[in-house]
């Protein structure tokens, strides 16, 4: 099952990220970012398929769970460029270590998101927060798990994420416990679009 691993770390005030140490990689691995890097604009992918990744707006670099982390504010977010190693079939994994202090004025930022195919969304619920999955295989199925299925997560706390797709149905996980899933079934779309992290939907006014 072709897999990214996020591991980020979202640390301060309003939102950020960071990768946790990923001790080994295989050869179904397609993209791991460590957000250690400490300074510059630049984020360095170490599965050896060289997918690196630009920092754009507002962000800073600072202590994260596992070393350096990379704070995101309201405007900042990273671009990996298209691959088709981020265009999945029918299999696929997205784990990420992640803190964030708030969602906002964002209705929801993915974690990561690729266009119309596939986002790991972080949801803000009154002083709280959920994470869901979302799927495009010709129309969206979402939100996974549905509403209220999920746990409802502390702003500021460190949380593991994951979730898996095996073609059939899409799961998600938090801490190492699947907290709900849903029945997707075929292909994942596939589009040219970036991968995008920290970037969502800004709230209707």
């Amino acid at each position: 099952m072709r897999q990214i691993k996020l591991h980020f770390a979202c640390i301060s005030v309003i939102f950020l990220i960071f990768i946790s140490y990923v001790a080994m990689t295989d050869a179904e691995t397609v993209a791991i970012w460590l957000f250690d890097e400490g300074s510059g604009k630049k984020i360095t992918e170490f599965s050896g398929r060289g997918h690196e990744g630009e920092i754009k707006g507002g962000s800073k670099w600072v202590d994260g769970q596992f070393g350096k982390g990379l704070y995101l504010d309201s405007s900042g977010y990273i671009e990996i460029p298209h691959h088709e190693d981020f265009n999945f079939d029918k299999k696929m994994t997205i784990m990420i270590w992640a803190k964030l202090d708030d969602i906002t004025p964002q209705e929801w930022v993915g974690m990561p998101r690729k266009g119309s195919e596939y986002v790991l969304a972080a949801h803000k619920l009154g002083n709280k927060m959920e994470m869901t999955m979302w799927v495009n295989n010709g129309g969206w199925v979402g939100q996974i798990p549905d509403g209220g299925v999920g746990p409802t997560l502390n702003f500021g706390e460190w949380h593991h994420y994951a979730t898996t797709y095996d073609g059939d149905i899409c799961r998600v996980y938090v801490d190492g416990k699947e907290i709900g899933g849903k029945k997707v079934g075929g292909a994942v779309n596939k589009t040219d679009a970036i991968l995008r992290i920290s970037r969502g939907r800004l709230k209707k006014q």
